[in-house]
């Protein structure tokens, strides 16, 4: 249940920007493929942040520092 907790921002916030993406496809403003690509490797790498490390940035003050530096 934890798990699906942190991932369902990260999801809802895939789901919508590719949504938007896909809406602007045709127009002048379209979001290029390498912005979607790093929007969505960023997303991933944060959910793989927080899940791997959930349990054990709770325990250890570096892990949870760790879980700081990848956010930013």
């Amino acid at each position: 249940m934890e798990v699906a907790l942190q991932l369902a921002p990260a999801t809802v916030a895939g789901i919508l920007y590719a949504l938007r993406a896909h809406h602007l496809a045709g127009t002048s403003r379209a979001v290029p493929g390498w912005r979607r690509a790093c929007f969505l490797g960023g997303l991933c790498l944060i959910v793989v942040a927080f899940t791997s490390m959930g349990s054990l940035a709770d325990e250890l003050f570096w892990a949870h520092m760790v879980e700081h530096l990848v956010i930013g």
